[in-house]
């Protein structure tokens, strides 16, 4: 569906529960990583893992790949002053074809989470109305 209204944080929280402009829609909901590497700051090892921090005008960003796979294990965002906003986590990835995907990203922001277990995926295709379900604030007209 497509809705038209105020495009900010609120209205996102009020459908979602959660606030996802730390990130476009199509990575929060894919995994996606959302810094490119000209904004990374530092890289550093852990075990297993590989750490990337980056700077941004509205704080920080803390990445978390798996060292063998590279994939995205997890992601926090920081305000200026260091305090955690929100943090997601994705696992079980898959390959679908020829695109490695979570099948698992969960999205924390305080109290609030958002859980997407994915049991399958059809690349490219269209998704029927049925299969989502918003809570669509006032203010917000559906298009179509």
């Amino acid at each position: 569906d497509l809705y038209e209204g105020r495009a900010d944080g609120d209205i996102l929280r009020q459908i979602t529960g959660v606030d996802l402009g730390a990130w476009a829609t199509w990575q929060a909901v894919l995994g996606a990583a959302s810094v490119d590497s000209a904004q990374a700051k530092d890289i550093e090892r852990e075990e297993d893992r590989l750490i990337v921090r980056t700077r941004e005008g509205r704080g920080t960003r803390r990445l978390t790949f798996d060292a063998r796979s590279l994939t995205l294990s997890g992601e926090e965002v920081f305000d200026r002053e260091g305090a955690l906003v929100v943090r997601r986590t994705m696992s079980d990835y898959r390959e679908v074809e020829g695109v490695v995907l979570p099948r698992r990203i969960s999205v924390f922001q305080g109290e609030d989470e958002i859980r997407i277990e994915y049991a399958d995926w059809r690349i490219n295709r269209e998704v029927t109305e049925e299969r989502l379900q918003l809570r669509v604030p006032e203010g917000v007209n559906r298009m179509r």
